[in-house]
């Protein structure tokens, strides 16, 4: 009888010690993972200025004069989208924002959301709309409901412009004249028209105010190599700007307009 219930207490205590090892097994190997930490963020500004080289345009319909180059321009209306933007971190790596479509008009401000806060040496961005925006009919209730860049300001079924510049400007080759000469340009394509990569310029992101970033939409780069003296070269109006060479050629000059203000 003693030795039975030796055994009896050997073989509990043998069961309990198991049952042991195996609760202390699955705690190691099945422990539930710690949360995540939340990622604190910050807002990001464009502070985007509309100049002509050294001229800040706040004015539409009246001319200015270049002091570098004395060509004379007189700005009627200048717009364009800004799309896919990122922000370069210190390091390197690049985080992007998503769901960014915005429309820059005058001299403003334009919030392009919230990026993890820290250190940052440059951002990134593209001018014109992105394919699936390009392919909505119906623009109300969105930023696409804009007359002005439609390709037909009657209807947005014509489809619509990513960067839209008119006005009026010294044609000369001497830069003699007054800025008399109309040109209009409405471009357009079925993405994005052109990748703007900024220099390095380093700026912080804190979660405490909004964070600006100040960029300066130079337009004389935009004539940047282009015979103004011909009159083919001052309208282009066109849904499919890069099947153009005009249009190849301004749309290479997009990226050089723009620069940070010093």
């Amino acid at each position: 009888m003693k030795i039975l219930l030796k055994q009896m207490k050997k073989t509990l205590i043998l069961g309990i010690c198991t049952l042991l090892l195996n609760a202390c097994g699955k705690d190691k190997n099945n422990a539930e993972p710690e949360p995540a930490k939340p990622v604190i963020t910050g807002q990001v500004v464009v502070h985007l200025h509309t100049y002509w080289d050294d001229v800040e345009i706040d004015l539409y319909g009246a001319e200015v004069q270049s002091a570098n180059t004395s060509r004379k321009v007189n700005f009627g209306l200048s717009q364009f989208y800004l799309t896919n933007f990122e922000v370069v971190k210190a390091d390197g790596s690049i985080y992007k924002v998503k769901d960014t479509l915005l429309l820059k008009k005058e001299n403003a401000s334009y919030i392009i959301g919230n990026v993890p806060i820290g250190n940052y040496k440059s951002i990134n961005f593209e001018v014109g709309i992105d394919s699936l925006s390009n392919l909505k009919t119906n623009p109300v209730g969105t930023i696409l409901n804009e007359p002005n860049m439609w390709l037909d300001k009657t209807s947005a079924t014509s489809g619509y412009a990513g960067f839209v510049f008119e006005g009026k400007i010294d044609t000369t080759a001497d830069v003699s004249s007054e800025a008399n000469v109309s040109f209009n340009y409405k471009l357009s394509s079925s993405g994005t028209l052109a990748k703007v990569k900024m220099p390095e310029k380093a700026f912080s992101v804190t979660d405490k105010t909004p964070n600006y970033v100040h960029l300066i939409a130079d337009y004389q780069g935009f004539f940047n190599g282009i015979d103004l003296s011909n009159i083919n070269n001052l309208t282009l109006v066109e849904k499919n700007a890069k099947s153009t060479d005009l249009g190849k050629k301004l749309l290479l000059n997009i990226p050089k307009m723009f620069k940070y203000e010093q």
